[in-house]
């Protein structure tokens, strides 16, 4: 009799995998996005622009300042325009992914990288 399939440990399986494949990109993602976010709490800080959260909320998260975070998202956004606004006081939003972004935008450091 062929084994019964279990809806829920395939999803548990895959959910592995994906999670364990993110931990095998994020250093190439880190390394590609580097004329981005030249610091790892700039690219949280970009991961964590999710529309909802302020400048306080994120700086209180990635230990920089709120004008600091204000900075990062002007920046994102009038030179890269990868980061929206939604509305005057309104959190910033990023546009992409940080996987997507590192496809579509992603630079080659000169160690091939």
């Amino acid at each position: 009799m062929p084994q019964e399939i279990n809806q829920q440990e395939i999803t548990t399986v895959l959910k592995d995998i994906a999670a364990s494949l993110r931990a095998l990109i994020q250093p190439q993602i880190e390394s590609r996005l580097s004329h981005f976010f030249p610091s790892s709490e700039e690219m949280l800080a970009y991961k964590l622009s999710d529309g909802t959260r302020s400048t306080r909320a994120i700086s209180d998260i990635v230990g920089a300042s709120h004008m600091t975070i204000g900075n990062w998202w002007r920046k994102w956004e009038e030179d890269y325009s990868i980061i929206e606004s939604l509305g005057k006081n309104k959190p910033y939003k990023a546009k992409y992914s940080l996987s997507k972004l590192a496809i579509m935008f992603g630079k080659e450091n000169n160690d091939g990288k």
